[in-house]
């Protein structure tokens, strides 16, 4: 019993610092871009530059994991699609929230000093969030009309 939780524990902190690696090297990523490749280059140009780069190493890296662990490419692209999406909505959306009870949670016990307004969840498109959210809706879409005659 010990060891399923010591393994599930293990699971989670690998997920957790894959979270995180991919957030710091799409930065430097990003920046790398933007400060060689990109330099001359208008904004919509870079936007969309970064847009399909993003769509296809999210489609390499679905390709990967299908190839790696032999799961069908369908099935792998409907998983990752929900996971992509989670990820790019619900962990700033959740960010957002923690801050707001951090000042609530200040001013109640500060003495009602004002730390701050709290701040309604608004979401920033960037090139990076547009890529893998597209790339997420093309993947469902893709996954409903494959399976289409199990839905009837």
């Amino acid at each position: 019993m010990f060891i399923f939780f010591l393994i599930k524990f293990l699971v989670q902190l690998i997920l957790i610092g894959l979270i995180l690696l991919l957030s710091i090297v799409w930065a430097k990523v990003e920046k790398f871009l933007n400060d060689t490749l990109l330099k001359g280059v208008s904004i919509k140009v870079r936007n969309m530059v970064i847009l399909i780069f993003v769509i296809l190493i999210e489609t390499f890296i679905i390709f990967v994991i299908s190839v790696t662990w032999g799961f069908s490419l369908i099935d792998t692209l409907f998983v990752g699609s929900f996971i992509i999406l989670s990820y790019v909505w619900l962990v700033p959306y959740f960010v957002n929230y923690q801050q707001n009870v951090a000042k609530i949670a200040d001013r109640h016990f500060s003495g009602d000093i004002d730390i701050g307004e709290v701040e309604v969840y608004q979401t920033k498109f960037t090139p990076f969030s547009l890529g893998s959210t597209l790339f997420s809706i093309v993947g469902i879409i893709i996954n409903v009309c494959y399976y289409y005659k199990y839905f009837l």
